[in-house]
């Protein structure tokens, strides 16, 4: 059990426990965000070891679209009327049951309901698991890029059931190997338990490891004011990249990390980075900048409008020099996008 910013917990515990721990709540309602995918592949499970535990409470379940389908306007209004409707109060707890997508906006729908009710996740992907449920961010995606609209609010409870990777492609495994990888970056633990023989057979330990890091840094730096941006390491391109070029979240930010060392640290650490990747078993053999469909001036459009920016001028990107020290660095916003250019050979 991981204690969580003074405000709820990090617990690794079977479905059925958690449907055991869920019947405990004082709340008398209950509602389910539930992915839709989620919902396709573990309907009876929910239904057995969690649903079936839950009969003295009033259950409203939302099925949502699958990943970052979710994070639309059209889909928050979908959900809040549907659970409106339902006759719920303040005093109603949500739970969110998928990856990362589905509970930024399952948290969105949380912390605007009824001006905030409270919420738990059970992360159901491994990026979940070590990254996107921890630490209270909640948000929609809109037009002009990814989680432009949000707030924090922190869930009462992260439940984790590791049982839930078995069912996931290779794909989404890698995706939740790209945060493992930024996460060995700024932590030696966790980057020398990796390169051990015995790191990838421990699998629950590397989870754990990675989620500990996070939750000892939220809980210093909550908002996001200082210690806590060192955790946006690669996502200053990579969030860009993710949109741009179809790629997934942890891909995405593997490239982010890799673009920064080559436009701004003379390459110091892509080695470092690759062999990470080797690993842990990704075939990310060709970088985005690389492939054919690179398109700058997409990437540049979205980098603008990211959330990172300090002001007209400038923007911030994490740089990382050497494993464990991490450095929030401040560039001129001209400055960031001339360097860019260097990603697809060209100079500006």
């Amino acid at each position: 059990m991981l204690k969580k910013e003074n405000k709820g917990q990090y617990l690794k515990m079977s479905l059925a426990a958690i449907g055991k721990d869920l019947a405990s709540f004082d709340s008398e309602v209950l509602i389910f965000i539930i992915d839709e995918k989620v919902k396709s592949l573990y309907q009876e499970d929910l239904n057995k070891k969690v649903f079936a535990k839950l009969r003295k409470k009033k259950i409203v379940i939302f099925i949502c679209k699958q990943g970052e389908e979710a994070k639309s306007f059209a889909e928050y209004e979908r959900a809040c009327e549907y659970i409106l409707s339902q006759g719920i109060h303040r005093h109603a707890h949500l739970v969110a049951i998928g990856g990362g997508a589905t509970s930024d906006f399952a948290g969105f729908v949380a912390a605007t309901l009824l001006r905030g009710i409270s919420w738990s996740i059970i992360p159901t992907t491994l990026l979940a698991m070590v990254d996107a449920s921890i630490g209270g961010k909640t948000a929609l995606n809109s037009r002009s890029g990814k989680n432009l609209l949000g707030r924090y609010h922190f869930p009462r409870q992260i439940y984790v059931d590791t049982n839930f990777l078995k069912t996931l492609t290779k794909s989404d495994l890698d995706s939740g190997y790209g945060e493992i990888i930024k996460y060995a970056m700024l932590s030696r633990k966790i980057f020398d338990f990796i390169i051990s023989k015995s790191g990838k057979n421990r699998f629950n330990e590397l989870i754990t490891l990675c989620a500990q890091h996070k939750l000892k840094v939220v809980e210093k730096d909550p908002l996001e004011i200082s210690l806590r941006k060192s955790l946006n390491l690669g996502h200053t391109i990579g969030h860009a990249l993710e949109k741009a070029m179809k790629l997934s979240h942890g891909e995405a930010v593997f490239w982010g990390m890799v673009a920064i060392d080559k436009l701004f640290q003379n390459q110091v650490m892509t080695d470092t980075l690759l062999l990470l990747a080797k690993d842990l078993g990704t075939d990310w053999a060709i970088s985005p900048w690389e492939r054919a469909d690179f398109d700058l001036s997409a990437l540049l459009l979205l980098i603008d409008k990211d959330k990172k920016r300090q002001g007209e001028e400038s923007i911030d990107y994490i740089s990382f020099k050497t494993i464990g020290q991490m450095r929030v660095c401040s560039i001129g916003l001209q400055k960031f996008v001339k360097k860019l250019y260097v990603l697809q050979g060209s100079e500006r």
